[in-house]
């Protein structure tokens, strides 16, 4: 083979070698949109998903709040203090130990009633006789929105006072009459169902003998549970 044929073997691979090459750099890259002039670039699309979803249902969740449960209908109260006399025909006001136990029902929104069963007695002043009172009473209680945990209500009742009268001079035998009662309260609830608190009472009641009218006004501090 001559040198000449040679030359042109090489010629036409070097030829043929360059042609694709000279295709792929003629090649026009991908056109990109540009915005025209006074035009804001397009904002890149927001991905959508469950995840989106649930970041809004996860934001609404404060805005509802939590109601708070409500309280047990039932309450059982222990009240304990003093009872103070105030009968027009015994001077002074003689006072003696006042204990009572209450179980009760709410009926309706701060609205109860109460099943009392208790005692309380005294001297009388000057006479020589003791008073003992077992009273059995119901009473209706209304009681104020809570404030701060304490919780004020009002309470009347009426009920049978069963009465006795023994020694001195307004000496009498055992009576059952009817009573009446009414006074203001407040309690203080501390923990989902323990309370604490003060209430006042003031009793109307009549006596058979000499001694009358023998009304009064009971102190009392109480303790208790809701169930």
């Amino acid at each position: 083979m001559t040198t000449t044929t040679l030359t042109a073997l090489f010629s036409a691979l070097l030829l043929t070698g360059a042609a694709p090459l000279a295709a792929v750099a003629d090649d026009p890259a991908p056109a990109v949109a540009t915005p025209a002039a006074g035009q804001a670039a397009p904002a890149p699309e927001e991905e959508s998903g469950p995840g989106v979803v649930i970041a809004e249902a996860h934001a609404g969740d404060g805005d509802v709040a939590a109601k708070p449960a409500p309280l047990p209908p039932w309450s059982a109260t222990l009240r304990a203090g003093a009872f103070v006399l105030r009968s027009p025909g015994v001077s002074g006001h003689p006072a003696g130990p006042d204990v009572e136990l209450s179980l009760g029902r709410t009926i309706y929104d701060l609205v109860s009633v109460e099943a009392n069963l208790g005692y309380y007695g005294t001297s009388l002043t000057g006479t020589g006789t003791d008073l003992r009172v077992v009273p059995l009473t119901v009473s209706l209680k209304l009681t104020a929105a809570p404030e701060h945990g304490i919780e004020p209500y009002a309470v009347a009742g009426l009920g049978v006072d069963f009465t006795k009268l023994t020694g001195g001079t307004l000496a009498a035998g055992s009576t059952a009459t009817i009573a009446f009662h009414a006074g203001l309260g407040a309690r203080y609830r501390f923990g989902a169902r323990y309370y604490t608190g003060l209430d006042a009472r003031y009793v109307f009641q009549d006596v058979s003998g000499p001694a009358g009218r023998l009304d009064g006004l009971r102190l009392s501090v109480m303790g208790g549970a809701l169930f």
